[in-house]
């Protein structure tokens, strides 16, 4: 029997779903599941992630799974180099992890990008 992990969410979208469908089951192989009743990810005694909610494990939410807007896109790269996408400072692993793989899956920058090469 394979164990579920809870996602814990005030915002759900079918981009959200997308990103965690690729992350966590073709990625990682884990079954999982999204809920955005608070008493029902409170209750649960499973394994769990907060996404913009606290829980022992928490990725802070910079993106609430509608238009990431690139005005609010700051990439900073960590001490090794690599970038680090949706900042959010202080919290958990220091930025949004879910909206930072959705813009590289979708190649989001591409699409609203304001200017494009001769072939647009």
């Amino acid at each position: 029997m394979t164990t579920k992990l809870l996602i814990g969410t005030p915002h759900d979208s079918p981009r959200l779903r997308y990103t965690l469908g690729v992350v966590l089951e073709r990625l990682l192989g884990w079954t999982w599941e999204l809920t955005t009743d608070r008493a029902v990810f409170d209750r649960a005694t499973g394994p769990k992630l907060g996404y913009g909610w606290p829980a022992p494990v928490t990725v802070p939410a910079a993106w609430t799974g509608g238009d990431p807007a690139l005005g609010d896109l700051r990439v900073v790269p960590t001490a090794s180099g690599l970038p680090r996408f949706f900042l959010r400072e202080g919290e958990g692993i220091g930025f949004d992890l879910f909206a930072a793989c959705f813009f590289q899956l979708s190649r989001w920058e591409e699409y609203y990008n304001p200017s494009h090469d001769a072939h647009g």
